[in-house]
């Protein structure tokens, strides 16, 4: 069977496969794409399945050691990691970040963000899991706050994705930001 990417991580993959496969399966997973010559197998586990509406099966699975380095760089750099279901806007805007109420907010740096979630740089690497206070100061202050899902060390430091914990995170950020994105929502 050969299933199609739907989302990824470095320690788990969502797929799109014609059949359901029961939770708690050891799989040995060929992971492949032609165009940028990658073609290995990862040991994983399905987690859950579920029908979506087309009548697929989606399936999620934890991977066990998880991507080999540099697979997750490689997919971002070549536009083929993005699991946004809306568009993002890309923003450079500085920004403070705090992980909890009894540390001082650090400087990072807003590069985009979308209906769900954010992108943000940082010098030091994020809390992958925590919740992070996101304090914009455009036309007004605002503070989103956010859930870090993952983070990725570039050049100069981190990125880090963030998911919105309310659901109006993506208007309070555009509330700052740029009068024109609500408008779009």
């Amino acid at each position: 069977m050969m299933p199609a990417w739907w989302t990824c991580r470095d320690t788990g993959v969502r797929l799109s496969v014609p059949t359901d496969i029961a939770a708690h399966n050891k799989l040995c997973l060929r992971l492949s794409v032609a165009e940028l010559g990658m073609d290995f197998y990862v040991a994983g586990e399905s987690c859950w399945s579920k029908k979506d509406a087309n009548g697929t099966w989606q399936l999620g699975c934890s991977l066990s050691p998880g991507l080999p380095d540099g697979v997750l760089d490689l997919l971002a750099a070549k536009g083929r990691l993005d699991r946004r279901l809306t568009s993002r806007d890309h923003e450079s805007i500085n920004v403070s970040l705090a992980w909890d109420l009894s540390t001082a907010p650090i400087p990072a740096t807003l590069e985009n963000y979308c209906q769900g979630s954010v992108c943000l740089f940082t010098a030091v690497p994020g809390d992958i899991g925590k919740q992070v206070r996101v304090i914009v100061k455009e036309r007004m202050e605002v503070v989103v706050v956010a859930k870090c899902l993952w983070q990725l060390r570039v050049a100069d430091g981190y990125l880090l994705g963030c998911q919105f914990i309310n659901d109006d995170g993506f208007a309070q950020l555009c509330s700052c930001v740029s009068s024109d994105l609500i408008e779009h929502v």
